[in-house]
């Protein structure tokens, strides 16, 4: 039967439990009991959190349990349900560098990100860049397809073209060749005919002179 009240006791007693610091105060004395009659058995600083487990409004007492365990009684007027103006400074000093600390490595961060934007934007323009030249080899090479058909077209005109003057290369040299020899067969005949007067005009001369001879010999 003992067992199970302890137990609501103890349940009731962490459910009205309340957490609270020592007020300023150099040093506050936490007591075995409700009263100055009764031992010290703790000395408690400023700012020392405390969970508090019992109030008893008509002594002024309130029942304690400190961060290492111990319980004993304090004056409830010593007790405050927000922290001490010191150790809010002090929290509020190391949130200040903790906020230092974080602004700074966000600093570094954007910096490091706008670093980061800088080579993004000079891959941009690189590629960009990259792009208009194969964009402009693109439509070369799609003006020069269209344009394929066209040009093979006009170098078999060419090839045409070249076999006919090559054709009338090969007739004129014929023609010259039969000419030349034409030019030399008129040549060889004419000294022919020429030398043919010359023995005719010769043997007529030497007829004549040897008429002469005969006449004057008889």
């Amino acid at each position: 039967m003992l067992l199970p009240v302890m137990g609501l006791l103890l349940l009731s007693n962490a459910a009205w439990a309340d957490s609270r610091y020592i007020i300023d105060e150099l040093s506050v004395n936490m007591r075995k009991g409700m009263g100055t009659d009764y031992a010290i058995n703790a000395i408690l600083n400023s700012g020392d959190n405390v969970t508090v487990l019992s109030d008893d409004a008509k002594s002024g007492y309130s029942k304690v349990r400190t961060a290492d365990g111990k319980v004993g009684y304090i004056l409830t007027r010593f007790l405050s349900r927000e922290a001490p103006g010191r150790i809010q400074a002090e929290r509020m000093r190391s949130e200040l560098e903790t906020l230092k600390q974080k602004n700074a490595e966000l600093q570094q961060s954007l910096e490091s990100q706008q670093a980061n934007m800088g080579q993004i934007e000079s891959q941009k323009t690189q590629v960009s860049e990259e792009r208009d030249k194969l964009q402009s080899r693109l439509d070369w090479i799609e003006e020069a397809s269209a344009n394929t058909v066209q040009i093979a077209e006009e170098n078999q005109k060419l090839r045409e073209q070249l076999l006919a003057i090559e054709s009338e290369i090969t007739n004129l040299r014929q023609e010259n060749h039969e000419m030349k020899t034409l030019h030399q067969g008129q040549k060889v005949g004419a000294i022919i005919l020429g030398i043919g007067l010359v023995i005719g005009w010769l043997f007529g001369r030497f007829r004549r002179s040897s008429g002469a001879w005969s006449s004057g010999g008889l």
